[in-house]
Order: C-alpha cells, then structure tokens, then sequence
C-alpha cells in the first residue's frame, strides 16, 4: 500500500488530549500527524462545561485520589503556563468548585470522604478544600436555589475554561512548530502487520507511520482491542446569553433524581450548565448529536430550578456531546498491551484536567522508553481488563457524582437499560 504521507506519528482525535499531545510530541522534535473527522474540538471536548476539576467530589476510591491530584495540579500549571507560552488567552479561571449537598444524607457522605481523603493527607482544608453549611454556601454563590441547598464541598483548586478556544490554541501551536493537523479527515482503520502498528487508513490515503496514538475518547472503542470496553456516552448542555459579572462558580450538584453541572460563569459573561443525556431509542446509538426539545426543557428546567435568580435569561445554544466512559471510571492512558507501536488515550469524563499530563506520559513513553514520572500507570493500563471478557462483571465502583449516566450507559451497550431507567420530572418545582 502506497503511502499519500508518513509521520513518526498519527494522532486520532481532535480533541484536548489530541492536540495537547499533538503540541508537546512536535515540541519535543517529533514529526505528528492529527487526523481529525471533523473540526476541531468538535467532539466532547468542545461540548462541555470546560470544567477544571482536580477530585472527585463523591469519589470512594481514596487509593486513586493521590494518584488523580498528581496528574491534576501539573496539568493545571501547564495550563497557566501554555497559554502564556501561546500567547492566547483560552480563559483560564481558578474559581473554586462547589458540590452542592441537597440534604443530610448528601451532606454526612461528603463530609465523611472529605475526612478520609484528610486524613489519608490528600487535602488541606486550609488550602484545598472547605466544608460549607448552608449559609456559608449561598454567601459564596448567592445565585443559588436556598431552597435546595443543605451544604457543599468548595475546593479552591478548580476552575473553568473556554474548551473550544484551548482545543484550537493547541491545535494552532502544535501546526505552528511543523504537526500537520488534517480536519475532515477519518481514520477508518489502523493498521497492524505482525502485531506491529505500520500506519493508518483514511477517507483522504493511507498514512505510514511507527506510531499510532487513539486519542479518540467516546469513539475509541471503533478502533477495537482494549477500547472495546470503552462505553460511548450522550452528555448535553447548554449555553446562556451573556450577561453581567454573577458570584456563580462551577458546580455539581443532584437535582430531580439526575447529575447537573455546570461551567458557570465562563470569562465570556455566559453561563453553561449541562447533565446526562440518555439515548432515547436502541436505534439511535450514542453517536447521535440530534436534541430532543424535552432535553433543552430538561436544561431550562436546571437553570431556573438551581438559579432561580436567573430564570430570565435566554438560553442561546444547547448541543450534545459523546464521552467515553471505563468501567473502573478510570481512563486508558499509555501502551497497548496487544499491539506494538499503539498507544491509547481514552475513556476520560473530565478530560479539561487531564490534557497536558496525557501528553507528557505520551512523550516519555515514545522518546524515553517508558514513564519516567512518578506515577502509578497500573491504574490507566489499556489491558488491565484484557483477561477477563465478561465485561459486564465489571460495576461502577460507587454512585458517585457521574454515576448515573455511567450506570445507564454501561447498562444500555449489554441491552439492560430497562432495568436502570431512571426518570425525571421535568416541570418539578424544588
């Protein structure tokens, strides 16, 4: 086969791992090819809250929460940093990040993993993290529903950004010193002799290369091997009109049975807030992008319910992203363990704070060997699931706040999302 191009690698996948990686390999000399389907950013990445989030706010796995603060608090230095080193400004605001306790049970769960995460040394509650009552937590953000409100969890380290403008930021610099980032180009298949990566068919030829990162997150699984297990998830939001200086910051809360969220308020004046979206028939998939308008009511019903203060401003975009989700609700990050040459990264739900981190456990992989860092890659290994094919043996390990949808979603791809409806009413009053 004929090569139209060849590269040391070929990145799959527009988003903020591809193009964070895409910057940082041909910083370090590479010659880097990112095929993208579409535009980019115009996957999940582009389709969020563009939310900083260094833990977990519900998150059981304490013998995982060290090991995520690692990754975290470097990526959001090399945020900072990037974009000074850029010279573009993807608005990076460290605003703190409230989860939101609805009621007693809520609250006695947060405050018991706080101390445990305290006491395991993972937080400084002079620092890091404070536990808010009610009253301290609507003189933080006074926009909030009183009604719904028993406490919360406020961790000083997160924040928000633009995802969009960070995606092509990178995408820009990375083409900048030399990466050629092919849009609208698919990647149909990679390409394996001997169980050796040689390069990847596209819609555009074939591209020979050494290596081959799948970067491509809610559709990493269409590649095959360890990604198969990669569970592909419908996340919908929306965006407000821009409008004057408000105290909201991001946020996470329960609200009518369901996960919301929120990226509020960006530096741009608008507010996001967003939650799970479930397929709505087996025939349509996770892929498809279509808004169904009592999802947008559903997201009216957030904003007016959590932000009562708020119930005037127009909503001017709501759109659907597709996720990737692991059954450990860990992500794959490093070396294939079926194929030489293929590297994985995927399977993220806050990928916003995990870009830079990804890329430099790539680059160490590819230009030293193996990772270098202090990092426990046990963890994110793409083949820790290959000796057991009962996939659906595999629980989340906790309701935690993603959760739900994760659930579903899981639930759906083995054709049991019956047993996991969950519904929710949208014209509720809270």
């Amino acid at each position: 086969m004929k090569p139209v191009m060849s590269a040391d690698i070929v990145i799959i996948g527009g988003g903020v791992m591809g193009t964070a990686t895409a910057y940082e390999l041909t910083k370090a000399g590479l010659d880097v090819i990112l095929c993208e389907m579409r535009n980019l950013g115009s996957g999940a990445s582009g389709r969020c809250g563009g939310m900083i989030c260094h833990c977990y706010g519900r998150e059981n796995n304490l013998d995982r929460v060290g090991e995520r603060l690692k990754l975290t608090r470097y990526n959001t230095e090399m945020l900072k940093k990037t974009q000074e080193e850029l010279d573009i400004d993807y608005h990076v605001r460290i605003t703190g990040l409230l989860d939101v306790w609805i009621n007693e049970e809520e609250a006695e769960e947060g405050k018991r993993l706080f101390e445990l995460e305290q006491s395991q040394g993972f937080v400084d509650p002079n620092q890091d993290i404070k536990i808010l009552d009610r009253k301290e937590t609507l003189e933080v953000m006074p926009t909030l529903n009183p009604d719904l409100v028993y406490g919360s969890r406020f961790r000083q380290e997160d924040g928000n950004l633009s995802p969009y403008q960070l995606c092509q930021s990178l995408g820009w610099g990375a083409q900048k010193k030399g990466a050629k980032i092919l849009t609208h180009t698919k990647v149909d298949k990679i390409v394996i002799e001997d169980n050796k990566v040689c390069g990847v068919e596209t819609d555009k030829g074939y591209i020979a290369c050494k290596w081959v990162l799948n970067a491509a997150n809610g559709w990493a699984a269409n590649f095959g091997g360890e990604t198969e297990v990669i569970t592909p998830i419908r996340e919908i939001a929306c965006v407000t009109e821009p409008i004057g200086p408000v105290p909201p910051m991001p946020f996470e809360m329960q609200y009518g049975g369901q996960f919301a969220y929120g990226g509020t308020q960006t530096a741009t004046g608008n507010i996001t807030i967003g939650g799970p979206a479930h397929p709505r028939e087996k025939r349509v998939g996770f892929y498809n992008e279509t808004i169904w308008m009592d999802e947008v009511r559903r997201l009216g019903n957030y904003m007016t319910g959590i932000f009562p203060k708020l119930k005037d401003v127009k909503m001017i975009r709501s759109w659907v992203g597709t996720m990737g989700f692991v059954p450990d609700a860990q992500p794959m990050i490093g070396k294939s363990s079926i194929t030489e040459g293929l590297l994985i990264a995927a399977g993220f739900v806050a990928g916003i704070s995990l870009e830079f981190a990804v890329a430099r456990i790539i680059k160490e992989l590819i230009t030293l060997g193996a990772v270098e860092w202090d990092i426990d890659m046990s963890l994110y290994d793409p083949g820790r699931f290959r000796n057991n094919k009962d996939w659906a043996a595999f629980k989340w390990p906790y309701p935690r706040d993603i959760g739900i949808s994760g659930d579903y979603s899981w639930a759906y791809k083995q054709g049991k999302a019956d047993e996991f409806k969950i519904p929710y009413d949208l014209t509720a009053k809270r």
